[in-house]
């Protein structure tokens, strides 16, 4: 006797489905993904002082050569004199403000010295130009 045996069929799988879980995830998390914002770095301007007198000094102005001479205020010093140490604490470090300028072929870690003279003679206010006359 035969027997008609019917061997049952696979499912098929539908794609749209799987489709269409993803296009929902993806949009989802286009929507609720922040993206980076622009971020400011806050600068703070000096603003005019109305109760500053009209006699305030200029302030001190050094130009470094490459050769290593140092210019405060018109005066030429050589690099490393202590005559240069004696100027600088004759002068009112917290009242100070200076203006330091080089030349174009002036090594970076010159300057930087001289930043670190300045500071360890307590000048705070170290502003940095491009070379100008003095």
């Amino acid at each position: 006797m035969l027997l008609n045996t019917i061997q049952p069929r696979k499912p098929l799988l539908s794609m749209t489905p799987l489709i269409d879980v993803v296009f929902i995830l993806l949009l989802f998390f286009m929507i609720t993904t922040s993206f980076q914002t622009e971020r400011f770095i806050p600068v703070h301007t000096a603003k005019k002082d109305d109760n500053a007198s009209s006699s305030t000094t200029m302030p001190l102005q050094i130009l470094l050569q490459k050769d290593g001479t140092i210019w405060l205020d018109g005066e030429a010093f050589p690099a490393g004199s202590s005559a240069f140490q004696q100027a600088l604490t004759s002068k009112n470090a917290e009242q100070e403000t200076l203006i330091l300028a080089g030349e174009p072929e002036v090594k970076i870690q010159n300057f930087v010295a001289l930043i670190d003279a300045l500071k360890s003679q307590g000048f705070l206010l170290i502003n940095i130009a491009k070379t100008q006359s003095l």
